[in-house]
């Protein structure tokens, strides 16, 4: 019910999503009843799904407690203006209860979700709050529907020119998320492992063979299956508040 009240890639934190702390924090309470043997007999797409799920839900307590988002350290200098990143420790000091542990969203995300998993996807399902981030699904990732889900996640971030890949067809330049820059072996892991359709040749870009079979324009389509090369750089990732309230004033 929560994520019903997000506005497309932006979240209104002044509005719906910030009224409704009770619903937040009856489902933050479930994730800390989990207990870690229940956890472990869980199937895989299950799992998955909680993992993701939990992180996106911290992901927004944290964001929540701290709104408006003003920093009490030098690292707020350096950052955008009421940005995740002037939470000092966002990642790796902050702790959440949840199946039966004390982690950190650093933790869940590296340790868990990309070391156990191996799926390449989750860097389009988990949210950090930020403008160049994924956008926040409008519904709880489910076992039964994770696979589906994923791949419309994939699919919609890939063809975002603003967030995931944009081409310049003057320049002959494919620009990318710096998703794809941070978390290359993951994408590099995936394609070589055979689940992605692409190319069979071992010498090519792996994040083209991962991004080719979700492109729909037909312009970078072509581009990519003509033999040429193709240069790549890395989009500016914005990291501003991927907040609506800001674009209604």
């Amino acid at each position: 019910k929560l994520l019903d009240n997000h506005w497309y890639f932006q979240v209104f934190y002044t509005g719906n999503l910030k009224g409704n702390h009770s619903h937040h924090y009856r489902y933050l309470t479930s994730l800390a009843e989990v207990k870690t043997d229940a956890l472990k007999k869980w199937t895989r797409e299950q799992k998955l799904a909680f993992w993701i799920n939990a992180y996106n839900a911290f992901t927004i307590q944290t964001i929540l407690e701290r709104y408006p988002i003003k920093s009490r350290s030098l690292i707020g200098i350096f950052s955008p203006k009421n940005s995740i990143l002037q939470i000092s420790g966002v990642w790796t000091r902050l702790k959440f209860d949840v199946g039966g542990q004390r982690l950190t969203l650093g933790q869940i995300e590296h340790d868990i979700l990309r070391k156990k998993f191996d799926e390449a996807r989750i860097h389009f399902a988990i949210v950090c709050a930020s403008r160049s981030c994924p956008v926040l699904r409008s519904e709880a990732y489910r076992a039964d529907s994770i696979d589906r889900q994923l791949e419309a996640q994939t699919l919609q971030f890939i063809n975002d020119p603003d967030r995931g890949v944009r081409w310049d067809a003057v320049k002959r330049r494919l620009y990318l998320s710096k998703i794809f820059k941070w978390f290359r072996a993951d994408f590099k892991k995936q394609v070589s492992t055979g689940n992605v359709s692409g190319s069979s040749q071992k010498t090519e870009n792996p994040l083209l063979v991962f991004i080719r079979p979700y492109l729909t324009g037909q312009p970078i389509k072509d581009a990519l299956g003509d033999g040429q090369e193709i240069r790549v750089s890395y989009l500016h990732y914005d990291w501003r508040l991927n907040d609506s309230a800001e674009n209604r004033t």
